[in-house]
């Protein structure tokens, strides 16, 4: 059953409204739209370039100033949706940006049983189960935190899905630039094909221990 729901949105999703100036998010579009590289996700254990599942570009990078005041904000959701995940790390950012007729189908982000608890490996990271930050041996992805970055662009909306009392529903979030929308990772999501221009974003996942 789903005890929170946004009061905007009806979703089980929590957003902060100028999460960061618009002068900030102009310099991560214009520092990393031409520095991404195609996006994997992962298949029987492997990650791969799939575009029937995930098509878009990605650029990976650490910011301490974001990194500081969207941790502070996630801590806030972490409270108020009644989640009070125990939080022990966090990945890098990663910005993403999607073309004309790019998208994200149906996913979550992680699981978050004992299965999915993170390895560590020194090589580069072959699936979800595995890491090379070593604060973040033996977690599992808990708290997802997506920033829009923009507005010039048609298409793109975020959509989740959920169970509710046994049925199933889905809703659509309309995000503003500079809006941040925080949820847990195992929540079904997805990012609809944009349809005109480009669309710019930035995600960031927060790990811990196993659900007990």
């Amino acid at each position: 059953m789903i005890l929170y729901k946004d009061n905007e949105n009806d979703t089980p999703t929590f957003t902060i409204h100028n999460a960061i100036s618009e002068t900030f998010a102009s310099g991560l579009i214009n520092e990393f739209k031409d520095k991404t590289q195609p996006a994997q996700h992962e298949s029987k254990g492997k990650m791969i370039e799939g575009k029937d599942l995930r098509d878009s570009t990605v650029s990976w990078f650490f910011n301490d100033e974001l990194y500081a005041r969207v941790y502070d904000f996630m801590q806030v959701a972490n409270y108020h949706m009644g989640l009070r995940y125990k939080i022990t790390g966090a990945e890098a950012f990663q910005f993403t940006k999607y073309n004309k007729d790019q998208h994200y189908s149906w996913h979550r982000d992680g699981n978050q049983d004992h299965f999915g608890a993170r390895d560590f490996t020194f090589d580069t990271p072959k699936n979800l189960g595995q890491t090379n930050m070593p604060g973040l041996v033996g977690t599992v992805r808990k708290i997802s935190a997506s920033l829009m970055l923009n507005d010039d662009f048609e298409g793109g909306d975020m959509e989740f899905m959920w169970l509710d009392e046994g049925e199933v529903k889905k809703r659509t979030v309309n995000l503003k630039p500079l809006d941040l929308i925080i949820f847990p990772s195992a929540l079904e999501h997805r990012v609809v094909p944009v349809t005109k221009g480009t669309r710019y974003s930035v995600v960031i996942w927060y790990g811990g221990p196993p659900l007990t």
